[in-house]
């Protein structure tokens, strides 16, 4: 029951996740001009800018090799947590922000050519970079998926060292 619990949990986060990110990528497009910056609070802005790169915008101009690597990563990704042996459900659903996410982008890349950013935080030094709704689900699933990865193999060694 567990594992048909996690692939539920790990679905159906994937889904709104994707959903919700297309969702504001659609949002976007419709209220914001390509530039445009409309300004949230003093440290929040939302300036509408395309991404046709990967991650930071490196690569510019290679949407479809992205897309096809991103597709290939979260194919794999998918199946092997789905094929694993059963773990908490924060976990499914950890790695459903991540897929989901990861899905928006490569949605975004396909259906309009590049990845729509708009989420641009102020007042942090050495930080210029425009992300949106996808790559914060990626990050909310990411770090704390690592964490409980270093956790238990910290749990793990710790016994096999007795």
């Amino acid at each position: 029951m567990t594992r048909h619990r996690n692939s539920l949990v790990f679905c159906l986060t994937a889904l709104l996740v994707l959903a919700l990110s297309q969702w504001s990528s659609y949002l976007v497009d419709a209220n914001l001009a390509i530039g445009e910056t409309r300004v949230l609070a003093p440290f929040l802005y939302f300036t509408h800018v395309r991404n046709m790169g990967g991650t930071f915008g490196v690569l510019q101009g290679h949407v479809y090799l992205f897309a096809a690597a991103s597709i290939v990563i979260i194919i794999v990704c998918s199946i092997a947590f789905l094929r694993s042996k059963p773990t908490h459900w924060v976990q499914a659903m950890l790695f459903g922000f991540i897929i989901g996410g990861g899905t928006a982008n490569v949605v975004d890349r396909l259906v309009r050519g590049s990845v729509v950013d708009f989420i641009n935080v102020q007042g942090i030094p050495h930080w210029q970079y425009i992300f949106n709704t996808a790559d914060v689900f990626i990050h909310i699933g990411i770090w704390p998926t690592l964490v409980i990865a270093i956790l238990q193999e910290r749990k793990r060694y710790g016994r096999d060292a007795r």
